[in-house]
């Protein structure tokens, strides 16, 4: 399986250690800082879906 960023086809760092990416575990683009998890069932990295509990950026108001 490739460790690349699917939005910048960047090369993932990741452990030596780690033959392929681990399912649940969470890795980070350094070039467009994308937070990255396998799909199991295409067996590629994808973009990590937002949190619940994260503040949802387009709710804020913008200006004065």
């Amino acid at each position: 399986m490739p460790w690349k960023c699917p939005a910048c086809h960047s090369q993932i760092n990741h452990s030596e250690t780690e033959h392929r990416p681990r399912v649940g575990a969470s890795y980070r683009c350094h070039i467009c800082r994308l937070e990255l998890t396998v799909d199991p069932a295409v067996e590629k990295l994808m973009v990590a879906p937002l949190r619940e509990d994260e503040p949802d950026q387009k709710k804020r108001p913008v200006g004065p």
